[in-house]
């Protein structure tokens, strides 16, 4: 249905609408852009040399598919360290 066929399917419902056929890495932001929750992806992953960094790959682009379309920038350097660890409360003073 293309771009514009999902456009429309996601405009007309209030369910999650999940983009399947010629998904790929390349594509992936314009069809959340497009209104997608998500991809189910078959062939991209299938057809590729190395499947594991194929599948790395599309979840990168996944993630900053839907980074781009909250309008969120990804965490970077200490900030992204500090999403992973949880506050201690005991900062040490120097003196």
């Amino acid at each position: 249905i293309g771009l514009e066929g999902l456009r429309r399917v996601c405009a007309a419902t209030s369910l999650p609408v999940i983009a399947i056929g010629g998904i790929t890495r390349e594509r992936v932001a314009e069809v959340l852009a497009a209104g997608a929750a998500g991809v189910a992806v078959m062939s991209a992953v299938a057809a590729a040399v190395d499947m594991e960094v194929a599948v790395r790959s599309l979840a990168g682009a996944l993630g900053a598919g839907e980074r781009s379309r909250q309008g969120a920038k990804p965490p970077r350097g200490k900030a992204a360290r500090e999403n992973e660890k949880p506050e201690t409360g005991n900062p040490k003073s120097e003196t």
